[in-house]
């Protein structure tokens, strides 16, 4: 969510003053690719996740693996796009990509919690996306941008350089994935026995 927010906030900008496009255009065109594609996207995500979760217990999160090393390639390629075509390709797979990994979140969140906890359980997850993504995303994005302009970069050339350097974040999610695959069946066995040892009744 921390770049997906960030992505939403800064692309256009970029978009606009390194192809010299309208914000009508840009609007227009970036709103429709994100809408259209971010939609079936986390769609596709969230049927894919429980097709594989259905024989495999980590399937839901490969599924998350596979949206956070493809959501920073494509991401880059746009950002290095030299035709409109390339870019509107290029963003139309991020768009598609990088929403993968919600539905199939939010699913793993609940299956970790009690029945009557799973709302709690999901509310915590959008509350903490929210706070990480919307609020921290733009932000450090924009500082970060600040930085590279006072070393002489341009508007566009600064946001592009501030989305790429923190692509890295995505190495960072990307790790916690791994521990996730490796304590995640033994967690989702073991939940009724260590609600029992708090005191629940289950």
């Amino acid at each position: 969510s921390f770049m997906g927010y960030a992505v939403s906030a800064f692309l256009p900008t970029y978009f606009m003053e390194t192809f010299e496009v309208s914000k009508t255009i840009a609007g227009r065109n970036l709103g429709l690719q994100s809408a259209i594609f971010g939609f079936l996207g986390l769609l596709f995500g969230g049927v894919f996740s429980d097709y594989l979760r259905k024989s495999y217990a980590n399937g839901r999160l490969v599924v998350g693996m596979i949206s956070v090393v493809l959501s920073p390639i494509f991401l880059i390629l746009a950002l290095h796009a030299e035709t409109l075509f390339l870019f509107y390709v290029h963003h139309i797979i991020w768009s598609f990509v990088s929403t993968f990994w919600v539905g199939l979140c939010v699913a793993t969140a609940t299956d970790l919690a009690l029945p009557r906890m799973r709302g709690m359980a999901s509310a915590y997850f959008i509350l903490m996306a929210s706070v990480v993504g919307l609020a921290l995303g733009p932000y450090t994005v924009g500082k970060v941008a600040d930085i590279y302009i006072s070393y002489g970069n341009s508007t566009a050339e600064a946001l592009s350089l501030s989305m790429q350097t923190l692509s890295i974040v995505f190495l960072i999610s990307l790790t916690l994935l791994f521990f996730a695959v490796k304590n995640l069946p033994s967690e989702e066995k073991s939940k009724f026995d260590r609600a029992r040892e708090l005191g629940e009744i289950c």
